[in-house]
């Protein structure tokens, strides 16, 4: 393609085997699908779009530089840690739970999905997947469609469809609910989610009772982040159902606890490192370490019992 007569328009995505973007022409929009080693292109008419549709919705799409940098501030903070060295540890670990932090809200808050209707074709748009890419490209493209298409009459709902055509189904039957959303569905992404928070609680009894919590580490890390991964995905699936808010409120708490839990730890182990200079091979022997062990035990299982019953409940509801 020869981008010297087009405009590259608002949101892009750059995965690492794949791309999307979108280009301006002279009389039409056309959407880039890249990998390594093709492209290939759809062609819209601008005379031909009808509708735009932007949908708030969870999406973890993230983007290969993202991934880099996380994975980049990963190893730095690893290979601080023996021997410890506060002055590079401690800045890596902070930028990396900054961009965790942020990747994670704007999955969950700030993403969309990109809908293009036209006379014959309905296509969603990948590379509009922030809200933020999407208004601007929206605001981008409005000019330009009433400039090819002219401005729309303010009656013209009315006159281009029938009173009956135009009531929904709302106004024909009120005392009828409206359902927006599909009724939650038993998933067992919800059980391994639960489960999962109950292993985190047994791993961290078996490094208490034992007195080391080097032993299990490795495993006891591996089911972290197949608990944040498996979690994440569930907010999402949750997110899309009704009659899900307790369900949802106890796969995000399980999130909550695991970050806070890695955070108080973080905190007990510097205020001892910086202020009475002790540092402990075995992070058990940190001042208040136990009692925060503790509290994850209490906390997991708090959370994974009632999560279990409420997630069986669906597949006994057959739903």
């Amino acid at each position: 393609m020869s981008r010297a007569n087009y405009t590259r328009m608002p949101g892009r995505f750059r995965g690492f085997f794949r791309g999307h973007s979108l280009w301006m022409g002279e009389d039409h929009l056309l959407l880039v699908d890249s990998t390594r080693v093709s492209e290939m292109y759809q062609r819209f008419y601008l005379r031909d779009i009808q509708t735009i549709i932007v949908r708030k919705t969870p999406r973890f799409r993230i983007p290969y530089y993202w991934t880099v940098l996380a994975v980049f501030l990963l190893i730095v903070s690893v290979v601080s840690t023996r021997p410890f060295r506060p002055a590079l540890f401690w800045p890596s670990f902070l930028l990396l739970a900054a961009v965790v932090v942020y990747l994670y809200l704007a999955s969950m808050f700030q993403s969309c999905t990109c809908h293009l209707i036209t006379r014959v074709t309905k296509a969603e748009l990948p590379s509009l997947f922030r809200l933020r890419a999407a208004q601007n490209f929206v605001d981008a493209l409005s000019p330009r469609l009433i400039a090819t298409q002219g401005q729309l009459a303010a009656d013209w709902i009315e006159r281009s469809a029938t009173l009956e055509e135009n009531v929904t189904a709302a106004d024909r039957n009120p005392d009828s609910p409206v359902e927006l959303l599909p009724a939650a569905e038993f998933s067992w992404l919800n059980i391994l989610v639960f489960a999962l928070v109950a292993v985190d609680a047994g791993l961290t009894v078996y490094q208490l009772r034992t007195g080391d919590a080097g032993s299990l580490s490795t495993l006891a890390m591996l089911n972290l982040i197949a608990l944040v991964v498996s979690a994440s995905f569930a907010i999402v699936r949750l997110t899309r159902q009704k009659a899900s808010l307790a369900l949802r409120a106890f796969v995000l708490g399980g999130l909550l606890v695991v970050g806070a839990v890695m955070y108080a730890s973080s905190m007990l182990q510097s205020i001892d490192q910086q202020l009475y200079h002790q540092t402990f091979r075995n992070v058990l022997q940190y001042s208040g370490m136990k009692q925060l062990a503790w509290f994850e035990v209490g906390a997991d299982m708090v959370i994974a019992i009632p999560g279990l019953i409420l997630a069986l409940r669906l597949k006994e509801d057959g739903r």
